[in-house]
């Protein structure tokens, strides 16, 4: 019998992929102007090509490197979590 995901743990990626969906955004704009890379120091000159690079192959390597990072942090978080569940009782 397998469980549902706790709601705390969906919240958890929800807020998660927001983050990254915005760090994502503010990257790939700073690609395309140019400026210093978000919260690093970073800096690039912007143009065209790094700002393409950054969309379709920066974000993709982001968003993996997102999921297996939340994977490997809410697994484990969830697996201590189920083992405290009380069980329902059934009339």
């Amino acid at each position: 019998m397998q469980e549902d995901v706790p709601q705390w743990m969906k919240r958890a990626v929800t807020l998660t992929s927001v983050i990254v969906f915005l760090y994502g955004l503010w990257a790939t704009v700073v690609c395309f102007v140019g400026g210093t890379f978000p919260l690093t120091s970073w800096h690039i000159d912007g143009g065209i090509v790094p700002g393409l690079l950054m969309l379709f192959i920066g974000e993709a390597l982001l968003f993996w490197a997102a999921r297996w990072v939340s994977l490997l942090v809410l697994t484990p978080i969830a697996a201590i979590a189920m083992m405290f569940k009380q069980p329902k009782r059934q009339p």
